[in-house]
């Protein structure tokens, strides 16, 4: 329900259920009527009327000095959840490092508990994961090298180890700590009085962890045992509600990107590129423009109860950019005029009684149906929504983002009528150092979209399969990404030389409408990023490598092996299988090979056939040693080795897409599609 109402930022507090009122909204002049009559919300102002204007940068400003003076002070990077691997790429009970900040954590996930099974040792395991800082206070060596020992519960709460069944023993000397506080369960060789746990000075350092949407949560803050310590609150972990119901299906994508977390942020939130890098006009549904601008709105993070959010809808209708080329529609036939498809995709809109949702879906969707009602000035009666002329309200399909600090944004499409989505995409930007960070998406998928109830059948699609479009998709965007990081580190870095911060706006060059999600989170980055921990040591140390002539080439940036097959189960074992299947096409394509070259040897030098040949040739067509059929059985192993031979070439081609990233001629070819949905200045001076 918490989320269901912070989707919608223009919820006033008191019909926002929970813990959404302890919000604090701010007020500045916005775009909708509805936002102005909502005097706790914060807007985004309208993109500037006038011509002259569209190019000034301060025709963008957000006026949002509190909340970023706010947020400059207060934001602590440390107490937010982070997402840092997906479950089923995590083997059970087998310690895995992880990073955050330059930071490495070692996290294991347990056994799942099954409470009609009990396991060799007799006991049953809880299913919750453990993470602590990757490094033992013997003698620093790393935990991840270690091995998880599964430990009896106890149902004794003095008893150290006692609240999780999962321990870390370091390889190195043997010291093992409890899971989830950190606290010494054993110490070789250390002379201790019978029954009297090691002292808590040998402490590793437990951080806390979580399970939720079948990804593995890290908050990198030390958990706090002490009793007579009252431990501050810890922020709500959030994932969109669909991710969590039966009637979607999901798949998630992982890849360590060589990009700054800042600079892989703001190209999430960036829709504008998506026609260029991608060549895909799908993104203009979600960027802005004079007519259907981008409306966007701030809700701000109180006692670290709910993330700080950036909210972000327009009307998801096609035609947004001048000179791009609508998509064909299914029929075939070119795609719909700009101003024809908005009205084509407008419809009466109805909402639905008033009611408690009955679930987290039904709250999300009821949310956002209220949203639309207070921007349209409804008075809701439980029938048609008249605007102030009398007349039904129209509204086309809306294209929402949102971002939820500090690394989740969440981009779909919803019915205004009833606020139903049949496809989300939930993505991840987590920032594992200074010039890396890691991409996780999840595509998450209604079932019923699927004809004739196939959709628990064919959703979600192999998994390994999907991430070969995600590869090359991320492709186009990471030679980019790391060009451009080089020169926002720098400016980041003579800003807090200078004592100040980095100020995004005067950084680039903003001049269009569908940036205005993306320059409020790039407000948010200039507020928070100097806060976060080993920033600034990082950014000297990357600036540095690169300025003595460290830079990596483009098959290195381009590592799909290194990025995300070696962290990814599924593609490992697709890719392990795929080598297995092309290895024994080669087999069958040489055996074939050294049958068809002994019988052609043999007819050449008049050798009559062997026993083994005998047996071999007079179960198929070649009684007598006929010379028709040899002659058959001769094109027929040719054929069978070249087809063998083709079968392979490619198996091991499709190998190949797990571990190098695209060519040149790769890159050159996907450019080449950019007229395809972006009209060259040639082409518009002919239609013209």
């Amino acid at each position: 329900l918490m989320y269901a109402a912070r989707s919608s930022p223009c919820l006033a507090p008191a019909q926002s259920p929970g813990p959404v009122g302890r919000h604090r909204w701010r007020t500045s002049h916005s775009h909708c009527a509805a936002a102005n009559r909502q005097p706790r919300a914060v807007s985004v102002p309208s993109f500037a009327s006038s011509p002259s204007s569209q190019c000034s940068a301060h025709s963008f400003s957000t006026s949002h000095s509190g909340w970023e003076a706010h947020l400059t002070n207060t934001y602590d990077w440390r107490r937010q959840w982070y997402p840092v691997a997906f479950e089923r790429d995590l083997p059970s009970g087998v310690p895995v490092k992880i990073t955050l900040f330059d930071e490495d954590f070692v996290v294991v996930r347990g056994r799942k508990r099954d409470v009609k099974k009990s396991y060799t040792d007799g006991i049953h395991l809880f299913d919750e994961p453990v993470a602590m800082v990757d490094k033992c206070p013997h003698r620093l060596a790393a935990l991840s090298e270690g091995r998880a020992v599964f430990t009896p519960e106890s149902s004794d709460p003095s008893r150290v180890g006692s609240c999780s069944t999962i321990s870390v023993q370091c390889a190195y000397h043997g010291w093992r700590f409890d899971g989830a506080s950190g606290a010494p369960t054993d110490v070789p060789r250390m002379s201790t009085t019978a029954g009297v746990p090691p002292p808590p000075t040998l402490c590793a350092t437990a951080v806390y962890a979580r399970r939720l949407g079948g990804i593995v949560w890290v908050l990198p803050s030390p958990v706090l045992m002490v009793s007579n310590v009252s431990a501050p609150p810890l922020p709500p972990l959030l994932v969109p509600p669909e991710m969590l119901s039966a009637e979607f299906a999901t798949v998630g994508v992982v890849r360590d990107m060589p990009a700054d977390f800042t600079v892989l942020l703001e190209n999430i939130t960036d829709f504008d590129h998506g026609v260029f890098a991608h060549q895909s006009i799908g993104f203009d549904l979600y960027s802005g423009s004079r007519e259907h601008p981008q409306r966007v709105q701030v809700l701000e993070e109180v006692e670290s109860v709910s993330p700080f959010t950036i909210a972000m809808r327009t009307a998801a209708v096609a035609g947004k950019l001048t000179g791009g080329i609508l998509p064909q529609s299914k029929k075939g036939k070119p795609g719909v005029a700009p101003d024809e498809a908005s009205r084509k995709s407008r419809r009466p809109v109805t909402f639905p009684a008033k009611g408690m949702p009955r679930d987290a879906v039904a709250a999300a969707e009821a949310a956002f149906v209220a949203a639309l009602r207070i921007e349209h000035n409804v008075q809701m009666d439980g029938g048609s929504a008249p605007g102030d002329d009398g007349a039904l309200v129209e509204s086309p399909v809306q294209a929402t983002s949102t971002f939820s600090a500090p690394c989740q944004v969440v981009d779909g499409r919803r019915d205004p009528t009833t606020g139903k989505t049949n496809f989300l995409n939930a993505t991840w930007a987590v920032p594992t150092g200074v010039g890396r960070s890691r991409f996780m998406s999840c595509f998450i998928i209604r079932k019923d979209v699927v004809p004739l109830g196939l959709g628990n059948v064919l959703l979600p699609p192999p998994r390994w399969l999907t991430h070969l479009s995600m590869l090359q998709f991320l492709d186009q965007d990471t030679c980019l990404l790391a060009s451009e990081q080089r020169h926002v580190l720098r400016a980041e870095l003579e800003a807090n030389k200078a004592g100040a911060r980095v100020c995004r706006p005067a950084l680039y060059q903003h001049t269009s409408p569908g940036e205005r999600m993306l320059m409020t989170v790039g407000k948010f980055l200039d507020a928070t990023v100097s806060q976060m921990p080993n920033r600034r040591r990082g950014v000297e140390a990357v600036l540095a490598s690169i300025d003595s002539g460290v830079i990596p080439s483009r098959a290195m940036l381009l590592d799909r092996w290194v990025q995300h097959t070696s962290i990814c189960a599924d593609s490992r074992g697709a890719h392990r299988n795929i080598k297995a299947f092309a290895w024994a096409a080669a087999a069958v394509a040489a055996t074939a090979t050294a049958a068809a070259l002994a019988l052609v040897v043999s007819s050449l030098l008049g050798i009559g056939p062997s026993l083994g040949q005998r047996l071999f040739l007079e179960p198929i067509l070649v009684a007598n040693n006929s010379v028709p059929g040899l002659t058959c059985l001769k094109m027929g192993l040719a054929c069978c080795a070249i087809l063998a031979t083709a079968v392979h070439a490619k198996l091991s081609e499709l190998a190949d897409q797990f571990v190098h990233g695209a060519t040149v001629e790769k890159r050159q070819e996907d450019l080449a599609n950019i007229p395809r949905v972006y009209r060259d200045n040639a082409d518009r001076v002919v239609a013209a």
